[in-house]
């Protein structure tokens, strides 16, 4: 049976363009659900002085081992507290937290598989695999 030699030419250039390419994109996309995650984020805050809403910060794209990583992250001291809860200043009774980040990061990794799955598939299309 006679081998395509082209054909497999080809798919090894589109495999090796995929690997230059796809950290690329990874991180492209994960500074996307970065984004998506901080706008929910800040939404969700409760606003007094606005101190707290403004001081949410999201950093680059960084390699960790062989993982891409993307901190969001909030600056003010009292953060935790209004995120967690807390304990009253007489410690009798509980102050519920808002989970802003907490529930906006879990609505984000909700809907990542989707939309990577989506973004694969554009992505091999346009290095000539699909």
């Amino acid at each position: 049976m006679p081998v395509d030699m082209d054909g497999m030419r080809s798919m090894r250039d589109a495999v090796r363009r995929l690997q230059t390419q796809l950290d690329q994109h990874l991180a492209d996309y994960l500074l996307e659900l970065g984004l998506k995650a901080l706008a929910k984020t800040k939404r969700r805050t409760p606003v007094d002085t606005g101190a707290l809403r403004k001081a949410w910060s999201l950093s680059d794209v960084h390699r960790q081992g062989n993982d891409l990583v993307i901190e969001l992250f909030n600056t003010m001291d009292y953060a935790s507290y209004v995120e967690y809860g807390h304990t009253t200043r007489d410690r009798l009774g509980w102050v519920e937290g808002y989970y802003m980040c907490t529930v906006s990061i879990q609505e984000v990794e909700n809907e990542m598989q989707r939309e990577f799955d989506r973004k694969f598939a554009m992505i091999l299309k346009e290095i000539g695999i699909l």
